[in-house]
């Protein structure tokens, strides 16, 4: 912990050490000690008088006790006590959206590409992530978040409905209006649309996994500008020979500056796509420790010492009556 202003800290010692010199030598300020009736040399004798001045002089140390406690509190409050927190340096990090083709012949890289993100995340929790799922429309399952919990909680759920077969999954990015097919131009819209303020300069990164079959009503080119215009760096894994196959469909990747990975037969699709997150994300430590105001435990403090003191002289008021 650490105060903004130590000032107030060090002023508080020389407060106190003036109100003692003030009180013992030059008798300021006056106070008229309460004096008891009995205060005589016979009866200060007497057992119950002495119990009630005991009594008395307990209830002005622990008064004081409180007083001083009210006092630092307050101090501490003027100095701005501070805690250091882990903070991430935004221009430093990544955002990354895994953009995920969901019709019937891209179905199997589905979980594949979740748990390998899973692992991504959790070794570099420093990034963003988004996830989006397409078909004829955008499924935005997962908003641009570095929140581990959240992201792992998302990945586990749909690698439960995946595992289970779920129709839920299968519809995912699938919109009754439209005439059918695949539609990539709306999967990348979807993604473009989890970046917020495009305008800002940030390390923005799409991982495309499709065959290219797009068959939609959306014109992919447009979109593919739009990569361009906003430097949004795109990462395209197909299946063996989809590139090829689908090379015409293809050819608009060109226009958001893509880079495309064509798999071989032998290939692990784990191994590529980790290799990729490899390439993107970063290798150093973008966190830092920083300096935050945390008041809240100081305010307690000087309530309840504040509390404590009221009902002290609260307690007393009610003995002498």
């Amino acid at each position: 912990m650490q105060v903004a202003v130590p000032f107030f800290l060090l002023s508080l010692p020389v407060l106190l050490l003036f109100g003692y010199i003030a009180k013992r030598f030059l008798g300021w300020p006056k106070v008229n000690k309460p004096k008891h009736i009995a205060e005589s040399a016979t009866l200060q004798n007497l057992p119950s008088f002495a119990k009630l001045a005991s009594r008395q002089r307990i209830f002005r140390w622990v008064e004081r006790g409180f007083i001083g406690l009210v006092l630092i509190m307050l101090a501490l409050l003027a100095a701005r006590p501070q805690n250091f927190v882990q903070k991430v340096n935004e221009e430093e990090s990544r955002d990354i959206v895994l953009c995920l083709d969901g019709s019937g012949s891209m179905q199997e890289n589905i979980s594949p590409s979740l748990e390998v993100m899973k692992e991504i995340v959790n070794e570099n929790p420093t990034d963003r992530y988004a996830i989006v799922i397409f078909q004829t429309a955008s499924f935005p399952a997962l908003p641009l978040t570095r929140d581990v919990v959240a992201i792992n909680d998302t990945i586990d759920r749909l690698l439960e409905l995946d595992e289970n077969g779920s129709l839920g999954l299968s519809l995912a990015g699938y919109s009754p209006d439209s005439k059918g097919g695949t539609d990539v131009g709306e999967g990348m819209i979807g993604c473009l649309r989890r970046f917020a303020d495009l305008d800002t300069l940030r390390s923005r990164h799409v991982i495309l996994i499709t065959d290219l079959e797009h068959n939609g009503e959306t014109n992919p080119r447009d979109i593919a500008a739009l990569y361009a215009k906003y430097s949004v760096a795109t990462e395209v894994i197909v299946p063996a020979n989809a590139y090829s196959y689908n090379a015409n469909n293809a050819a608009w990747l060109n226009l958001a500056n893509a880079e495309i990975t064509e798999l071989d037969d032998g290939d692990d699709f784990k191994s590529v796509l980790n290799r990729l997150y490899g390439s993107i994300l970063n290798k150093d430590d973008i966190s830092e420790l920083v300096a935050a105001d945390n008041p809240t435990p100081y305010y307690v403090g000087v309530s309840l010492s504040a509390l404590a003191l009221g009902g002290l002289r609260l307690a007393q008021e009610r003995r002498k009556k």
